[in-house]
Order: C-alpha cells, then structure tokens, then sequence
C-alpha cells in the first residue's frame, strides 16, 4: 500500500486541543444521585450550533475493525457543529484529524490513540476520518446535529497509510 506513512501518536489534551477535546472518565467528578444508587458524570459539553436550527441527535454506532496498514484517501468535516464519541465497555480507538481549512493539508494531518474510557468532542468544521475502530463491533454513543448539508467529504490530495497503531 503506497502513501505517506502517518504515525499513530498517544492522544494529551494539549495534542488534541486544536481539534476539540477529550473526556476521559477517570477525571469526571461523580454527582450521587437517586438516594445514593447512581453516579452521574457531567460532560459539560457546548455543543456551539451554527445559525441552522440545531437538531442534536444521540445515536449509537457500531463500528466494526479496521485492517492495517489502513488507507487514509478522504476526510470529512461537520460545518453545523460538533461530534461526540464516547466508547461503551472501554474501547481504545484512532481518530484522524487536521486542523480547520478550506482544503486539507497531508502534512496537517495527525493520528491519535484514543485510550479506552476516553471520549472525544471534534470541534465544528475539523477535519477527521470516520471512526477507527480497533475492535470488531465496538460501540459507540455519538451526538451530532442532524441538519441538511452537515457532513462535508473532501479527498486528500497524497494518500496517507496507518501502517500499525502499536498495540497499547
């Protein structure tokens, strides 16, 4: 498989954050709730909507895995808000992002290990590659505005390849 070799790179919140940010479970602070038989987790997310009447939909996604070396042709972007992926039963997975711009960058683009009970919000109009999903059937609880044109599809002008993610 021919391309541009791209790294897979342990994911930090000071890495990820010209992309969005993380939400990792471990740092949330439990609220108990339901005479003490519940914990809730606040996520705190601002879900910054365009001028488009926002229509945030929570879905679940089950992705299946990925071969590898796994060929990196296209990206896609969400103009009308931001997307939400959290895993459900601790799955690790890869995201693919660059950076805001008129026409994707090969050189911008960056790979990151999302550790499992790890979370992502993808900021409005990121660049990023659909999920990446290191385990057959992962599922996932998304949120994303559901509004007419808000998923933007762009090839990237030299192909990229994820050789391997190094399992963690």
């Amino acid at each position: 498989m021919n391309g541009k070799m791209l790294e897979v790179q342990d994911v930090s919140t000071t890495k990820f954050q010209k992309y969005g940010w993380l939400i990792d479970k471990n740092y949330l602070i439990p609220q108990l709730i339901n005479d003490g038989t519940c914990f809730k987790f606040d996520l705190n997310i601002n879900y910054s909507p365009s001028a488009e009447t926002a229509n945030y939909q929570p879905k679940i996604y089950a992705s299946k895995n990925r071969s590898f070396p796994l060929l990196i042709s296209h990206l896609e972007r969400h103009p009308h808000g931001i997307q939400f992926f959290f895993p459900f039963c601790g799955t690790a997975f890869i995201s693919v992002v660059a950076p805001i711009s008129v026409d994707i960058d090969p050189d911008s683009v960056e790979a990151f290990f999302i550790p499992k009970n790890v979370g992502i919000v993808i900021n409005r109009d990121v660049w990023h590659h659909s999920l990446i999903s290191i385990n057959d059937n992962s599922q996932f609880f998304v949120i994303e505005n559901e509004v007419p044109n808000n998923c933007k599809i762009q090839s990237i002008s030299q192909k990229l390849v994820i050789r391997d993610y190094n399992c963690r």
